[in-house]
């Protein structure tokens, strides 16, 4: 079945989110989080029907430690 929920792309070039999020949620969840998790500086935030899923480490999520 074709992906239907939607990605958020976080990086810090605003050209390469757009391209990025455009392929990414043509790939899907487990090839675009695998794609990813490949590129430098590039995080990627999937919202599907069963939940979140997502190329942030668990410290990224939750911000820098003090």
């Amino acid at each position: 079945a074709p992906f239907d929920g939607s990605v958020t792309v976080l990086t810090r070039d605003a050209a390469m989110a757009d391209a990025m999020a455009t392929g990414l949620f043509v790939l899907g969840p487990d090839d675009g989080l695998a794609l990813a998790q490949r590129v430098d500086g590039l995080d990627a935030v999937y919202a599907t029907r069963e939940g979140m899923r997502s190329s942030l480490s668990a410290q990224r999520l939750s911000g820098p430690s003090e």
